[in-house]
């Protein structure tokens, strides 16, 4: 088994607080074999200064000062630099987790993957934050063995899919054939990096270690304001995934065009909000990319039976309809879909659905597991589709503390469910799986339950 080398890359702005730590991190982990390149991005503060205390290490690090180009110039120029196995991304704000290193030297060298993939903790540096998830743990996702990127993308999106470069090991060679780089100039130059790269892999595997230390700041890309700039990027990155899309989409399957083009469609969502102007001025001066993703949504839609992908349309239509105010696009997007169709397929799927659940019967108690806006659209659905509840409804949620109500009836521990109802149905797409492990643990895994979500798609039917 070879014991590979890393390069690992820290491209430096203006950070001389947090520098220190993230480059001893890495530095105290390091092999002999290893490579630390720091590229500079032209730090204004002691930043360098910082970085050249370190140069006497016995380590090999290699220092590069650079005019300010971004983040994206400095993560290339350190590609370009890098000679080792495999090449590491590290933000000079964040820093790697004790052992980091070693695990991913350990599965690189175990799997021979073109790509190692691994989850986050969250370190805050934001004064009262009450911010308790982590967007970037995975320890939902299992895999023993390593995917075809294809095969990986299909698996792990939408839930568990991590856009960052940082959480990303990826070998020097692949790299090197598929010359897949960062947009430079942009904020959010991750996105098209990281989802091109996991599609064209032969081999990709997730370990669920929190190997990563990722700081949330005052000033950092992730909260600031720059509204204008993270939206420009965006669009940036989901233009070059759409060019990426139309040079190999006969090479992929249907299934996977779907996802490839929701995933295009949920990036460019989060810049409609705020920016609507600025995205119409961008769709105008392209219009054939435009149209192209339509066109493609379009011919996914005839041949598809993904429930994800027909509600996802109706979104669409609605952010389009929003979108196009101000446009011609609007009877285009009509023209080419039948819209009424749609709906009903979505409507006659929902009823099948809840058609199966045992609110019909009157000696039948059953628990709801979550006590918020599935639930309601769940019950409302029900009663307008298909009739009158008769089975006895009680409500649930993990940790009832008081008194609480839900719809004018209390809500109760889920520990005290086993003596209350005889079955619980699951109503959290995003906690579905936790809800799972709490019923196993607190009342057994024998315990009846039913998930309103089809585990294929992955999307919540209410």
């Amino acid at each position: 088994m070879k014991n590979v080398s890393l390069s690992i890359i820290v491209p430096v702005y203006n950070v001389q607080e947090y520098v220190s730590e993230c480059l001893n991190s890495i530095i105290m982990q390091m092999d002999m074999d290893d490579e630390l390149i720091i590229i500079n991005d032209g730090s204004t503060d002691s930043s360098g200064d910082i970085c050249k205390e370190f140069l006497n290490s016995s380590y090999n690090i290699i220092y590069i000062l650079q005019e300010n180009k971004g983040l994206g110039a400095a993560r290339n120029r350190g590609i370009k630099e890098a000679s080792k196995d495999y090449i590491i991304f590290v933000d000079s704000d964040d820093y790697l987790s004790k052992n980091a290193l070693n695990i991913i030297r350990k599965t690189c060298s175990e799997t021979n993957s073109d790509i190692v993939q691994y989850s986050a903790s969250i370190k805050y540096d934001i004064e009262d934050s009450n911010e308790k998830a982590n967007p970037y743990e995975r320890k939902d996702l299992e895999m023993t063995a390593p995917m075809l990127g294809k095969e990986y993308f299909l698996f792990v999106y939408p839930r568990f899919y991590l856009t960052t470069a940082w959480s990303l090991a990826i070998k020097r060679k692949y790299m090197k054939n598929t010359k897949i780089q960062f947009i430079e100039g942009i904020l959010h130059e991750d996105i098209a990096f990281t989802i091109e790269n996991i599609l064209e892999a032969n081999s990709v595997i997730f370990i669920p270690n929190k190997l990563y230390v990722r700081r949330i700041r005052n000033g950092s890309i992730m909260i600031s304001g720059l509204e204008r700039e993270r939206a420009i990027g965006i669009i940036e990155a989901t233009e070059e995934i759409i060019n990426y899309l139309r040079k190999n989409y006969n090479t992929i399957t249907s299934n996977l065009r779907e996802r490839v083009l929701e995933f295009i469609w949920n990036t460019v969502a989060v810049v409609l909000p705020r920016n609507q102007k600025l995205l119409i001025d961008r769709i105008n001066k392209d219009d054939d990319k435009f149209i192209y993703f339509i066109e493609k949504w379009t011919e996914n839609l005839k041949i598809s039976s993904s429930y994800s992908f027909f509600y996802k349309t109706l979104q669409i239509k609605e952010k389009v309809f929003d979108l196009c105010a101000l446009s011609d696009y609007r009877s285009i997007f009509i023209d080419w879909l039948d819209l009424s169709k749609i709906e009903k397929k979505i409507s006659n799927y929902k009823k099948k659905k809840i058609d199966e659940l045992p609110f019909s019967n009157s000696e039948m108690r059953v628990g709801i597991y979550g006590c918020g806006n599935h639930t309601k659209n769940l019950l409302d659905f029900y009663y307008m589709s298909i009739g009158d509840i008769n089975s006895e409804i009680v409500f649930f949620e993990t940790m009832v503390e008081s008194e609480k109500s839900y719809m004018h009836q209390p809500v109760y521990d889920i520990s005290k469910a086993r003596d209350l109802v005889d079955i619980i149905i699951i109503s959290s797409y995003k906690h579905q799986f936790d809800m799972d492990k709490t019923i196993d643990e607190k009342l057994g895994k024998d315990f009846r339950r039913i998930s309103l979500y089809d585990a294929e798609d992955r999307m919540a039917c209410f």
